[in-house]
C-alpha cells in the first residue's frame, strides 16, 4: 500500500540527510519488535528493527531514459546513485565517487551524489539545470540523488532538491527552497513550427522530487505470517511545475506595432497646436477670400492667448500591457517582449487540489484534440482581450489630451479706407479631447460668431455694396459651423490612428492564432505525459508500456518499489531518425529486500 509521504527530517552530520539511519537509535518508522519463527526462509525470526543479515538495494536518479536515440544510462554525468548491501553486510555502490553520508554506521549505508548535466549541453533537444556542488556537502539549490540501505532490511531511494534546512525534500506545496531553473525539452523537430509566428515548441519542467522507502522485514513477515505491514512501503513525488512553451516571434511584432503607434500618436497630438491654428485660420480665411473689390476690402484682427495642447504620457499608458498578458485562471500567459506563449499544464490538465502532486499512480495527463482546441481558443481569447485593453488604454490616454483655445478674431470690412468691424468671433475652449469629439461634443458651445456689426451697416452702405454683401453674409452666418467642423476634423485624427492600430493588431493576432492551431494540432499524437509512475501498480490506472521497469516479489524477496515523478514520451515523426522517445524525471527505487544475497 502506498501513501502520500510529505515529510522533512532534520539530522546531523556532514550534510543534512534525508533519513535517520535505521539503527537502534532511530528509524523511519516505529516498529514493535516481535519474533516470528518460520522455516520457509533462510531465517527463523522476523525481529524487525533488530535482526540483521538482510540484503537490500535502493537508488535515486534525477533523469533517465532515451534522448535522441542515446540511452541516458550511458551518460556518466547524469547517472544516478545506486547502493546495495549484501547479506554479509558488505556495501556495493555506484558511482565510485558517491559521497558516504554515514561512514561510521555499521548497519546503515548511505550514498548521495549531486546531479551534473553538463554533458547534455551537446544534445539540442534538452537543457537541464547545471549543478555545481562541491563535496563533501551539497550546494543549496542542487538536485541531490540519494540511496540508503541497511542490514536491518530497510531501503530508501530519493532524488530532489537540496535545501539548507533539511536535506533532500519533496518540493511542490511543501517546498522550503527556490527550485533551480526549469528543464526544457524541445518539440520543434516533431511539430510543424512556422517561421516568424511560432518558431519552436517545448516543455519546461520545474524541479521534481521522488522518494521510495520499504521496510522489507515487515513485508516479508507479512508474506509469511499474514501480519499486516502498515506503512511498510511509502512512495511520494512532487513536480514544481510543467509548462508548454511556444516561441512566438509574432508577439514581439505586436509590441513593435504598439510602440510605433505610440510614437506616431505622440507626434500627432503634439502637432495639434499648429494644426488647430491652421484650421481656424483657414476657416476665417475662406471669408476673407471673398472678392468685394473695388468697393470694399476684408481683414481680420486677432486677439487672445492662442492655442495650447497638453499631451499625456502615452508610453506610460501601455507600458504595463506590453510585458505580459494572461487569462484569469493563469493557464495561458503571453510573454510579449520575450516572444513566448506559456501554457501552465498543471492548471490545464489537472483537477487535483495540489495540481500535479498527490495524483493516483500512473495518472496520464490527457492532451487530446478537445484539450488542444480549447487551448488554442484560450490563446485567442487572451490575445483578443489584450488588443481590446491596449486600444482602450490608448483611447483613454488620447482622450485625456487637454485642448485650450482662446482666440477672438474680428472680421473688418473696409469701405473707402474706413475699416469697421462686421463680425466678432469668439473661440473659448478648455476641455479634454474626449469631450470635444464624438457624440455630445462640447465644441459648438465654445464657438460664437457675433454679426451685430454686419447687420448695422445701414441702408447707405448696404446700397453701395448691393449684391456683394450676399455671399459675405452667407459666409459669416455659416462661420460657426465651419469652425466646429474644422476643429473636429483635426481632433479626430489621433483617434483615427488608434482605430487603425486596433485593425492592425486584430489582423496580426488572427494570423498568430492560426499558426498556434497548426502547430499544436499534432500534439496529441506526439506527446505523452504521465505522473506518479509506479510500474507495479495496476489500479486505478495500468502502468505505461516501457520504462520504468521493476523487479517483482519472489518467494524470498520483496518487490522493487519504483516511483517516477514525471514520464515524458515523444513520438518521432514518420521517417525521421532517432528522436527522444522516453524521458524519466525524478525516479526513486527501494528494494528488493531479501534474506539471502542471491549472488
Amino acid at each position: 500500500m502506498t501513501r502520500p509521504f510529505h515529510r522533512v527530517w532534520a539530522v546531523a552530520g556532514l550534510v543534512a540527510l534525508l533519513v535517520v539511519p535505521a539503527t537502534g537509535n532511530g528509524s523511519l518508522a516505529s516498529w514493535t519488535d516481535a519474533e516470528w519463527t518460520t522455516t520457509a526462509l533462510a531465517t527463523q525470526s522476523f525481529d524487525c528493527g533488530t535482526e540483521e543479515g538482510y540484503a537490500a538495494a535502493a537508488s535515486g536518479r534525477q533523469v533517465d531514459g532515451t534522448l535522441l536515440g542515446t540511452p541516458l544510462g550511458a551518460v556518466a554525468e547524469v547517472q544516478g546513485v545506486e547502493n546495495r548491501v549484501d547479506s554479509a553486510g558488505a556495501e556495493h555502490f555506484h558511482p565510485v565517487g558517491a559521497h558516504d553520508l554515514d561512514p561510521e554506521d555499521r548497519l546503515a549505508y548511505t550514498r548521495a551524489t549531486s546531479l551534473s548535466v553538463g554533458a547534455l549541453s551537446g544534445l539540442a533537444a534538452v537543457a537541464l539545470p547545471r549543478i555545481d556542488a562541491a563535496l563533501p556537502g551539497f550546494a543549496t539549490g542542487a538536485l541531490g540523488q540519494y540511496a540508503q540501505v541497511t542490514a536491518l532490511g530497510t531501503a530508501t531511494g530519493a532524488t530532489g532538491l537540496v535545501t539548507d534546512r533539511s536535506g533532500i525534500v519533496t518540493i511542490g506545496e511543501y517546498g522550503a527552497a527556490t527550485p533551480p531553473a526549469a528543464s526544457t525539452i524541445s518539440l520543434g523537430e516533431t511539430l510543424p513550427v512556422i517561421a516568424g509566428a511560432v518558431s519552436d515548441v517545448g516543455l519546461e519542467i520545474g524541479a521534481v522530487s521522488a522518494l521510495s522507502r520499504v521496510d522489507g522485514c515487515a513485508l516479508l513477515r507479512e508474506a509469511v505470517w499474514g501480519i499486516e505491514a502498515t506503512r511498510a512501503v511509502e512512495r511520494d513525488y512532487d513536480i514544481a511545475g510543467l509548462q508548454l512553451v511556444l516561441d512566438a516571434p509574432a508577439l514581439r511584432e505586436l509590441v513593435g506595432v504598439v510602440e510605433s503607434t505610440v510614437t506616431a500618436l505622440d507626434g500627432s497630438l503634439r502637432g495639434l497646436e499648429g494644426a488647430l491654428g491652421s484650421a481656424i485660420n483657414g476657416a476665417i480665411g475662406n471669408v476673407l477670400g471673398l472678392n468685394l473689390a473695388p468697393v470694399a476690402t476684408l481683414a481680420v484682427q486677432q486677439r487672445g492667448s492662442g492655442v495650447a495642447v497638453t499631451v499625456p504620457d502615452l508610453g506610460a499608458a501601455v507600458a504595463g500591457l506590453l510585458d505580459e498578458a494572461a487569462d484569469s485562471e493563469g493557464v495561458v500567459r503571453l510573454e510579449l517582449r520575450e516572444g513566448r506563449i506559456a501554457v501552465d499544464l498543471t492548471k490545464l490538465l489537472s483537477s487535483g487540489p495540489h495540481g500535479l502532486n498527490d495524483l493516483p499512480p500512473n495518472t496520464e495527463l490527457v492532451l487530446d484534440e478537445q484539450v488542444v482546441n480549447a487551448l488554442a481558443g484560450r490563446v485567442d481569447a487572451v490575445l483578443q482581450d489584450w488588443v481590446s485593453t491596449v486600444v482602450g488604454a490608448l483611447t483613454t490616454a488620447v482622450g485625456g489630451t487637454r485642448v485650450s483655445i482662446d482666440l477672438a478674431p474680428t472680421v473688418m470690412l473696409g469701405i473707402l479706407s474706413s475699416p469697421r468691424p462686421i463680425a466678432q468671433v469668439r473661440i473659448g475652449i478648455d476641455a479634454d479631447l474626449a469631450a470635444l469629439t464624438g457624440e455630445g461634443s462640447a465644441l459648438a458651445t465654445g464657438i460664437e460668431v457675433d454679426l451685430t456689426g454686419l447687420r448695422g451697416l445701414g441702408p447707405i452702405i448696404t446700397g453701395l455694396l448691393g449684391l456683394l454683401l450676399t455671399p459675405l453674409t452667407s459666409a459669416l452666418e455659416g462661420l460657426g459651423s465651419v469652425l466646429v467642423s474644422a476643429i473636429a476634423g483635426v481632433l479626430e485624427a489621433p483617434l483615427g490612428i488608434v482605430g487603425t492600430l486596433g485593425t492592425t493588431l486584430t489582423g496580426l493576432t488572427t494570423t498568430l492564432v492560426g499558426a498556434v492551431e497548426s502547430v499544436l494540432a499534432p500534439l496529441p499524437s506526439v506527446l505523452s505525459l504521465q505522473v506518479n509512475v509506479q510500474p507495479d501498480v495496476t489500479s486505478p490506472n495500468p502502468p505505461p508500456a516501457g520504462p520504468p521497469s521493476y523487479h517483482p516479489a519472489t518467494a524470498t524477496a520483496t518487490a522493487q518499489y519504483v516511483v517516477t515523478a514525471l514520464r515524458v514520451g515523444i513520438v518521432a515523426p514518420a521517417g525521421s531518425p532517432g528522436s527522444l522517445t522516453t524521458l524519466l524525471l525524478g525516479t526513486a527505487t527501494a528494494g528488493p529486500v531479501t534474506l539471502s544475497d542471491g549472488g
